[in-house]
């Protein structure tokens, strides 16, 4: 199975992990040919909105999930990928205050 993740500006094809920054808003999309379902576990870190073979995800806080995927009809596990939220990282700094020397 092969999951591909896009977003605002990018596009990753065949992934198996995810890090991304508390707010980032991405859709994952799978090419498996059946229904699936996928299992989130009411996970807090992320947040989910399923239609079929692609989900938009937010992530939400700090931590780390792991998405499973199950066969519609059987429950039978297929695949899984994890995702790690961090807090973003700023690169543009601000100097807040000087110290005269």
């Amino acid at each position: 199975m092969r999951l591909n993740v896009a977003f605002d500006y990018a596009t990753v094809k065949n992934f198996e992990s995810l890090e991304v920054a508390v707010g980032e808003v991405f859709t994952v999309t799978s090419d498996h040919p059946a229904e699936i379902r996928w299992f989130f576990d009411n996970d807090p870190v992320v947040e989910a909105a399923v239609t079929g073979n692609q989900a938009q995800i937010t992530a939400k806080q700090e931590g780390l999930t792991t998405v499973l995927f199950l066969a519609k009809e059987s429950n039978q596990f297929l695949h899984s990928f994890t995702i790690t939220v961090t807090e973003p990282v700023s690169l543009n700094p601000t100097v807040v205050d000087t110290l005269p020397k």
